[in-house]
């Protein structure tokens, strides 16, 4: 009887062994999930980090494309502006030349 009593002691402390080795794995498991979780949004704040980056240097290059388009088109303007008043000025002479004529 002793013996039986033994083994069912035995037994129960085998038990709960399990039942704490489970509860063990059972929480790691969780801080596990906690830890990849956190991985997770670290690396998507990088990533959110990066693209931004990434959109900020766009920005500026295309800003850097629009005011070199904007000094070309300046000139332009300024080379057109000229060729205009020297129009102006050669009309103005063919206007004198004719009113003179009369």
């Amino acid at each position: 009887e002793n013996k039986k009593l033994k083994e069912k002691v035995a037994g129960f402390e085998q038990a709960l062994k399990v039942k704490e080795m489970k509860r063990v794995e059972d929480k790691n498991q969780e801080q596990n999930t906690k830890v990849e979780k956190l991985e997770v949004v670290a690396e998507n704040k990088k990533l959110k980090e990066k693209v931004a980056g990434f959109e900020q240097a766009l920005k500026v290059k295309e800003m850097k494309r629009v005011e070199d388009k904007n000094q070309e088109l300046n000139k332009k303007v300024e080379k057109l502006e000229s060729e205009l008043r020297n129009h102006k000025v050669e009309f103005q002479s063919l206007v004198e030349m004719v009113q003179n004529l009369r």
